[in-house]
Formats: C-alpha cells, sequence, structure tokens
C-alpha cells in the first residue's frame, strides 16, 4: 500500500504483521510472512509454514480470515487461504501453485477474486 511504500521511502521501518496462534502452552506469534497457507478442518485450522512445519489451531479459517487478509492472504476456497507472497504461478486449469512446489485448486466461485488479488 501506499503508506508502507512511503514510510519504507523514509527509512521508516514497519514491524511485520504478527499472528498469535494458540497452543496448549499458551499464545505463540508469528510474523505472518512465514505462513504459507492455512486448511480448514472442521472448527480447527492447519497452518503451513515456510519451513513445512503444520500447526493445528483451535479457531475456524473464518476467525483467521478477518485478521490475514490484511497480511497479503487470499481465500481460494471454501476451506483454503494462501499467502500471495508464496504463489509461484496460476494456471488456467485452476491450479494455484506454491513456491514449495505444492498446487491448490481455485474454487470456479473465487477464480476471478483471485485472479484479481494476484494481479501485478
Amino acid at each position: 500500500n501506499m503508506t508502507a511504500i512511503i514510510k519504507n521511502k523514509m527509512g521508516i521501518d514497519e514491524k511485520p504483521f504478527r499472528v498469535g496462534l494458540s497452543t496448549a502452552d499458551g499464545i505463540v506469534f508469528f510474523p505472518a510472512n512465514t505462513i504459507m497457507r492455512c486448511k480448514a478442518l472442521n472448527n480447527y485450522t492447519r497452518f503451513y509454514f515456510a519451513d513445512n512445519r503444520p500447526m493445528l489451531v483451535c479457531h475456524t479459517l473464518g476467525y483467521f480470515e478477518e485478521r490475514l487478509t490484511r497480511a497479503d492472504f487470499i481465500r481460494i476456497h471454501r476451506g483454503e487461504m494462501v499467502n500471495k507472497n508464496f504463489i509461484s504461478k496460476y494456471s488456467y486449469d485452476g491450479k494455484l501453485w506454491l513456491t514449495d512446489g505444492s498446487f491448490l485448486v481455485v474454487s470456479r466461485r473465487r477464480k476471478r477474486g483471485v485472479l484479481n488479488a494476484i494481479a501485478c
């Protein structure tokens, strides 16, 4: 966004957006830019990190959607959100390829929104 660009030009560092995830030991905070994707599992959400480490959290994907959309995450279908910074390719058969070589299928209903969100 324009504010971040101006702050960057002025040499003002913005702290990376962090996400608090509840674990059995308490709340652990992670920079959002280390999370590759989130997958819904009933009333839980599984987070996949850039280092391929998964973490299961006791909140719905919808709970995290409103928090993560400001950190470059997009909902690609009912059960999956992806960090745009880890997208390497969109193929015309509806597959969204990630930097780790995996792919996810974009729902037909969300295809237009996803394409708008990842367009340069």
